[in-house]
């Protein structure tokens, strides 16, 4: 019944209890025998219905059919799994029986039985089989629907033997289907089934071991550590890892120019990143030592890069050791290649990327293995880190480590306790002096610092220590690299995944607060905490990092942006901050960038808009009075200046357009958007007024750039930051200030635009960004609404407040007046780009929702473009887009209960979307997400509308198991409450199927619908029902009494521009009319898909004409009905589903008109198309399809152009696969 939600969960009701509870039902699909596998077939056979049964999908077969065939449809998926179509069946069977829940089960004790049979069932099934590609997400969803379903108290209760194998198979075939996804990803593949399959069986870990505590104590140790293990070996070159190895054993290094252009692998694979650290916390006395180990191999081999010298690797695991004399040997003949040419070694660069490859994937583990994502919460070490760091913290001597913090000039060999911990690192005690004279650079301390600190690191305990040091020694090789003039070495994505780790680190470990842990470690506080040296130290060396960074990788946007983004890590929370402003090379950064030296102008514009938030964080930090407006003057105050100077020249207009003052422009508008973006409760009041004086300068420079669409772009970019981080903290005066300057900027913007058309429906989404600016403004100014943490004006108390003459400008005011604008220039084109789309709808919910009032006030033209725009997204767009509409009509209809008023255009409205709401909850398939936000349109609406004694007593006798009592609803929240329970129940438990014509209802259990006694009969929607839904068709202008005069002329049915019709013109649809009939001939046969007015101008045809052919409808639309036994129902969603009469090869000619120009919809008619045909084809699309249709129906296009009755803006073409004259 419902779409987009393939893996419904069963929740069958008390009267089920005896059939499906019968373990005999189970042993149906787990046992099987010859006999029911050839009862299965026979049955297929039989079935000639497109219907489906309400457990496994199978056609229902005819009434005659024996009971006995239908009883072998539910057998073993084993013995059945050949036949792809049966075995998806069975698999969707067996996912729903594995999500049963509600009141079937008595008791816990029946869930118990129940569950153990299903798996005991489950490992029957899969042990000894090898899973084909089809299966791999049907026997995920059997596992995940079993975990997330049944409640923890029933899988403990099952017998411990049964649930160690359970896991242990859990375990198998998470590490197989993770090897499998692995090896799509290197080949890319279209369909990825094992990597959705792999990514299931990862979110059905985290439900266990997030509940662990219900679970017998370690009972996920040895799983976790090998799904771990997999992981890692997946993500690592040969011969240690598995990477890039194909199906052949062959490497495969093919396609890394593509590569480059895919998503970031930490966004991209984020949720499998962190259910792997999750695996890895619960055994993290395995993992994290055996990640450090891969990464020490790593840092020797780049440290002999730069040393040129035989790492010392005496205490590497002996599984590396191979790898370690191989990769060492391919990096110093890199090096000497290079000594001696400029050319590069292709075969060497191969060795030293797949390094950088091993780099990147144990770092980003690594990550999240220490920490999880916050998502806008305070980040917190992760419980297990916690406990781990305080297992092993009486290893730690903290005086030995203060000692080494306290003495950077020493060697760490001469501080007693060193000398073990410098041999754990892998080096000989006299290495590290040895290494600091070898390599170049002009910063001893430092390198003397990092080697102390590593050490003190390696003392915090085993393992984690080794992570972070390892991290940081892997930073100062890099470091040590571009010093030594090696940066064509190195690889910007490790400087990416090294400064993500560091950022990731600092956020949740640097200066950690206690009071947010019931248990704290001490090795963890006293090097990390607040006022310790080894704060104030890696502090530093992270601001150093960032600075090393942004002057060596300026031109790598995506690693600066990184640096950057750990330097605003480093100033965000006071605590830090007041460290970083200690350091001179702080206020070096800021008077390098205010001044725009190189190399820091060089810098990408989004890299220097967070350069500039972080400089402005910075400077709330704990400094004197004197101090801070020393920092003002050499942050802010230049850019002020420079602007002011720019902007006030005589000669402005003249040179505006020269690339050297556009440039200082855009940099400025960049800069405040980026002071804008830092700001907090704290320093709104400061940020707001420096904001405010260049806002009204920014409004003028609309009219001198109307026509640089960038900067213009870039100039209301700086509104909408301003309104998004600051309108929430904004008394009521300070808000009025910014709604008046926002009002002149849509002012001028429209002055700018007025009559402006937007036809290029073929350009870019980016060519509108724009209006998608315009709508991100108005949507900010309207989130005050939701979001207001202002106490009148409290945070700018001291500051003067502006009395203000006359009427003041309200949110209103300047949204309607944006409303105006956005309008008018939002076609159905552009709804067609996701982003214009989405914020579009956003915006015009959040109207509806905060000022229902004011749409009845709308011109007429524009109120007209709201309401379709609204019908448009509940009918045509996505499940979010009609979600939204949904949401905006309820206050639409309570502000008509509050005026009363019943001939207003709103309130007419209100009565179509009354039938349009309800056609979408009971008539058609829809998204269960949406099942509330209808019920409350609807609920809503049914009160609006219940005046009208027809249409409620109709309703009220048709749905009299929905409402809590006979009485009239009410807007009473609880009687909404009861109503919207009801309705969820009502839609979930009757299936609704369509056979020819007929509505006809299969309850899942007793209810308001009864059922006749006879088994016999075919159970139906009552009478009364019947009546209420004829009505609202009768109304809709959607049953065969809307055919108007000649039923056979083009128009006769009005088109519906929901279902995507659009008529041909009476020339185009004679023309083709003419062309099929000659093709089929006398008395051949002609089918119609989907192309309504060709089969209206051929009946007319008919009639005139001694030449006969018979001819087919295959329509979507059930008015064409009317025309009687031509008239076949059709859905392109699915092609196959026709009725027997319709044989295959049995038309002479097909004619198709798919209903969306989309490469699916074609495919798929294609399918119905190839069916139905002898040979010949006429397709009629767009032709921007003109490759698809040559591709799936070998067709070629034709000169002539079709036309519509109403002209569309995607140019119409005719494809055949035959010799035309009248097409040509």
């Amino acid at each position: 019944m419902f779409e987009a939600t393939p893996n419904v969960m069963l929740k069958p009701t008390e009267s089920w209890r005896e059939s499906l509870l019968d373990h005999r039902v189970m042993d149906l699909f787990f046992t099987i025998g010859d006999r029911e596998a050839d009862l299965i077939v026979e049955a297929r056979k039989l079935c000639m219905s497109s219907e489906a049964c309400v457990f496994c999908q199978l056609p229902m077969g005819r009434s005659s059919v024996p009971l006995e065939l239908f009883e072998g449809v539910y057998v073993v998926h084993r013995k059945i799994r050949e036949d792809s179509d049966m075995a998806q069946d069975s698999l969707q069977c067996l996912a729903q029986l594995a999500s049963m829940h509600g009141p079937i089960f008595p008791d816990e004790n029946a869930q118990v039985t129940y569950l153990a049979h299903l798996v005991e069932g489950l490992l029957n099934m899969i042990n000894g089989i090898e899973i084909e590609d089809s299966e791999a997400v049907g026997i995920a969803n059997i596992i995940s629907n079993l975990i997330s379903t049944f409640p923890r108290s029933v899988l403990t209760a099952l017998p411990s033997e049964l649930f160690g194998s359970f896991v242990n198979c859990l375990t198998l075939l998470t590490c197989s289907f993770g090897r499998s996804a692995a090896l799509e990803e290197v080949l890319d593949k279209d369909d990825m089934v094992y990597m959705e399959a792999y990514d299931k069986l990862l979110e059905s870990w985290l439900t266990l071991v997030q509940e662990d505590e219900h679970f017998p104590r370690g009972c996920f140790i040895q799983p976790a550590v090998q799904v771990f293990n997999s992981y890692i070996q997946c993500h690592l070159a040969a011969p240690d890892g598995t990477r890039n190895l194909t199906a052949n054993g062959v490497s495969s290094h093919e396609e890394e120019e593509i590569n480059e252009l895919q998503e970031d692998d930490r966004e991209l694979f984020s949720d499998q990143l962190a259910s792997i650290g999750m695996l890895g916390r619960i055994a993290a006395d395995h993992c994290i030592p055996l990640l450090t180990g891969y990464r020490l191999l790593i840092q020797e081999f780049l440290l002999s890069m730069i040393n040129n010298r035989r790492p010392h690797v005496a205490r590497i695991c002996r599984l590396l050791e191979d790898r370690v004399t191989r990769l060492h040997g391919q990096l110093q003949r890199h090096q000497q290649h290079l000594m001696s040419t400029s050319d590069t070694d292709t075969g060497d660069r191969i060795v030293l990327d797949e390094l950088y490859e091993d780099i990147h994937w144990i770092i980003l583990v690594s990550g999240y293995l220490l920490a999880d994502d916050p998502q806008g919460e305070t980040p917190l070490i992760p419980s297990e880190v916690m406990e781990y760091s305080i297992k092993h913290s009486t290893e730690v001597d903290i005086n030995t480590t203060l000692q080494l913090l306290g003495s950077p000039g020493e060697k760490p060999t001469s501080i007693p306790g060193c000398l073990t911990n410098v041999e754990c690192l892998g080096m000989c005690p006299a290495e590290p002096a040895t290494r600091a004279a070898a390599l170049p650079g002009p910063q001893p301390w430092r390198q003397a610092m990092l080697q102390h600190y590593s050490s003190h690191i390696i003392q915090l305990e085993p393992g984690q220590r080794r992570l972070l040091s390892a991290v940081l020694r892997t930073s100062e090789v890099e470091s040590r690299a571009t010093r030594a003039s090696l940066t064509q070495l190195l690889s910007p994505q490790m400087g990416k995944d090294i400064v993500w780790f560091l950022r990731r680190w600092a956020k949740t470990y640097l200066l950690v607060d206690e009071k947010l842990y019931g248990q704290i470690s001490m090795p963890l506080s006293t090097a990390f905490g607040p006022d310790t040296e080894g704060a104030q130290w890696i502090v530093g060396y992270l601001l150093d990092k960032v600075i090393n960074n942004l002057s060596v990788w300026s031109s790598e946007p995506e690693l600066a942006n990184d640096t950057v983004e750990l330097l605003v890590t480093l100033v965000e929370r006071r605590e830090r901050a007041n460290i970083v402003v200690q350091c001179e090379n702080w206020w070096s950064l800021a008077k390098q960038f205010a001044s725009r030296s190189p190399p820091l102008h060089m810098l990408s514009s989004a890299v220097q808009r967070t350069l500039m938030k972080a400089l402005v964080l910075g400077g709330f930090a704990h400094m004197d009075s004197d101090t801070k407006q020393q920092y003002w003057a050499e942050v802010l105050h230049p850019l002020q200046q420079r602007f002011l100077n720019l902007i006030n020249q005589e000669n402005f207009a003249q040179i505006c357009q020269e690339e050297v003052v556009k440039q200082e422009i855009v940099a400025t508008l960049e800069a405040l958007c980026g002071i804008a973006e830092a700001t907090q409760i704290d320093n709104v009041a400061s940020l707001f007024s420096f904001l405010m004086d260049f806002l009204s300068n920014c409004i003028g420079l609309m009219e001198v750039y109307r026509n640089s669409p960038e900067t213009i772009n870039l100039i209301i970019e700086v509104f909408v930051e301003v309104a998004h981080k600051q309108i929430c903290y904004l008394g009521e005066t300070k808000s009025m200030k910014l709604y008046e300057v926002c009002l002149m900027l849509l002012q001028v913007y429209s002055k700018n635009n007025l009559g402006r058309k937007r036809l290029d429906v073929a350009g870019e989404e980016e060519q509108y960004q724009d209006l998608l600016l315009i709508m991100e403004l108005l949507t900010n100014l309207l989130s005050k609404e939701f979001i207001d943490f202002s106490d009148s004006d409290e945070v700018f108390r001291g500051q003067e407040q502006s009395s203000g003459g006359g009427r003041a400008v309200s949110a209103a005011d300047v949204v309607l007046y944006g409303v105006n604008i956005v309008l008018p220039l939002m076609s159905q084109d552009l709804l067609k780009f996701p982003s214009l789309c989405n914020q579009y709808y956003k915006l015009i919910t959040f109207i509806c929702e905060i000022f229902p009032e004011k749409i009845p006030q709308l011109p007429e033209d524009l109120f007209k473009s709201l309401m379709c725009s609204l019908e448009l997204g509940m009918t045509t767009m996505s499940s979010e887009i009609s979600q939204l509409c949904l949401e905006a009509l309820s206050p639409l209809a309570e502000q008509c209960a509050k005026t009363q008023e019943k001939d207003t255009p709103l309130f007419i409205a209100t009565q179509h979307f009354l039938k349009l709401v309800f056609d979408m909850l009971v008539l058609q398939k829809h998204n269960t997400e949406m099942t509330v936000a209808a019920g409350e349109a609807l609920y809503t609406l049914v009160c609006l509308h219940q005046r009208d004694a027809v249409i409620y007593q109709r309703l009220a006798e048709a749905f009299n198991g929905l409402t809590a009592s006979s009485t009239p609803p009410t807007l009473d929240r609880k009687q909404k409450v009861a109503f919207l329970k009801s309705l969820e129940e009502f839609v979930a438990n009757v299936n609704i199927y369509e056979m020819q014509g007929a509505i006809v209802f299969f309850p899942h259990s007793d209810s308001s619908m009864k059922m006749s006694d006879s088994d016999d009969e075919e159970p139906r929607l009552s009478a009364e029902t019947l009546a209420a839904l004829q009505e609202f068709y009768t109304e809709s202008g959607r049953t065969g009494g809307s055919v108007r005069g000649d039923p056979f002329s083009v128009g006769a049915v009005e088109e519906d521009w929901r279902m995507s019709q659009f008529w041909y013109s009476e020339e185009t649809a004679a023309r083709l009319a003419e062309e099929v009939l000659q093709q089929a001939g006398e008395h051949g046969r002609i089918a119609c898909v989907s192309a309504p007015s060709v089969y209206q101008k051929l009946k007319q045809l008919e009639s005139s004409r001694s030449q006969r052919a018979s001819t087919v409808l295959l329509e979507f639309d059930r008015r064409f009905a009317v025309y009687g036994e031509e008239f076949v129902f059709y859905d392109y969603n699915n092609p196959l589903c026709l009725p027997e009469g319709l044989l295959p090869q049995t038309f002479d000619v097909v004619i198709a008109d798919p209903p969306y120009l989309s490469e699916e919809c074609l495919s798929k008619v294609a399918l119905t198309v190839q069916y139905l045909t002898k040979d010949k084809i006429l397709l009629c699309t767009g032709a921007t399809m003109e490759e698809h249709a040559g591709k799936l129906l070998n067709l070629k296009i034709c000169s002539y152009l079709p036309k519509h009755n109403h002209n569309l803006a995607n140019e119409f073409r005719c494809y055949v696969n035959y010799n035309s004259t009248l097409l040509s």
